[in-house]
């Protein structure tokens, strides 16, 4: 009796730990992405079984127009984010079978951007950039489209801080800020 006990409760252990290692993060995870306005680099670099500190560095993109402006002028400014992500699905998807490779999972993260005013590429002379920090809480997923591509959706509520006291003006501001992502991008590990 007490073998077969100690040969289910081995067993057990044994399958939880070998879960563990095969749905664990991937120790570093280089992507370069493009979305509907931008592009970006990053990495994920592992922290723990389900964590990682994503770095990230790309140009963001804005879009404007209407009465004031004749025509549809857009910007692309440099951006560089600081990202914890906690990857919570990927026990559950290897378990079901599902690809882990390069943290396809759900992550919920903490998104720490800033917008510096380095320089502008724009369609219009004289564009003004406003430098900003954005910091909110993240919900998204991350899923692998065959060998190299991946497919990155994720939600940001938090607050963003304006620097306007560096164009000149008066006062600073901060304000609620909603971000949204969609990418696509190519794994060049």
């Amino acid at each position: 009796m007490k073998r077969t006990l100690f040969i289910v409760i081995l067993s057990v252990i044994s399958s939880h730990l070998i879960k563990a290692q095969i749905a664990g993060v991937e120790k570093s995870v280089f992507n370069a992405q493009t979305g509907i306005l931008g592009v970006w680099i990053n990495q994920e670099q592992r922290l723990s079984n389900e964590t990682v500190l994503r770095s990230e560095i790309g140009l963001d993109g804005q879009l404007w127009g209407g009465t004031i402006y004749s025509g549809t002028r857009f910007a692309l400014q440099p951006i560089f984010t600081l990202e914890p992500r906690w990857y919570t699905n990927l026990e559950k998807r290897a378990i079901k079978g599902k690809p882990t490779a390069n943290n396809s999972g759900n992550f919920i993260g903490l998104k720490i951007s800033y917008r510096p005013d380095l320089f502008v590429i724009s369609n219009a002379s004289n564009t003004l950039v406003i430098p900003d920090l954005f910091i909110a809480p993240t919900w998204g997923l991350r899923r692998r489209l065959g060998q190299h591509l991946n497919f990155e959706w994720g939600f940001a509520l938090g607050g963003m801080y304006t620097y306007y006291r560096r164009i000149g003006f008066t006062d600073n501001e901060f304000e609620l800020a909603i971000q949204m992502n969609l990418r696509i991008g190519l794994n060049l590990n």
